[in-house]
């Protein structure tokens, strides 16, 4: 079992981070900055964490207007578009820091968007032309006819 020591909200922050790709030591250089620059320091623990995910559910309605849902899933679907992208590598905190218009196409091109629920309704009639045995034996006399 795991055992994770807190002890301070970049801690929180650092874990999250590596929830999106960072490795460890990364997560932890980038934990205070972003904490910093979003002013997460009135929140404490879950707030904290409730906090980020709000933020994501938001870029993500920006970003994805037709999507609807929770937070919770808004901020899932942004997520795994940002881990399908590898945006720890391409744009690391920039994410939640500011907007790029090549970071925005690339979310884009990354999400997984479900297809709609099926619509079951009547089926126009299809014309079907039921082969003839008489037909069948005609190319069966041509093709040996070919032959000889």
């Amino acid at each position: 079992m795991v055992a994770l020591t807190i002890q301070s909200a970049d801690d929180i922050v650092g874990a999250y981070l590596q929830t999106f790709g960072f490795s460890k030591t990364k997560a932890k250089e980038q934990a205070p900055v972003l904490r910093k620059q979003l002013k997460l320091d009135d929140a404490i623990g879950d707030n904290l964490v409730l906090h980020l995910n709000k933020h994501l559910a938001k870029k993500a309605s920006d970003l994805f207007p037709d999507i609807k849902g929770t937070e919770e899933e808004r901020a899932a679907f942004i997520k795994m578009a940002y881990l399908r992208a590898n945006g720890s590598e391409l744009w690391g905190i920039d994410f939640w820091l500011g907007k790029n218009k090549t970071m925005e196409d690339i979310l884009i091109q990354k999400a997984l968007i479900a297809i709609p629920s099926p619509c079951i309704g009547l089926m126009k009639p299809q014309p079907i032309e039921v082969p003839h045995a008489s037909s069948f034996f005609m190319r069966i006399r041509q093709l040996f006819e070919r032959k000889k």
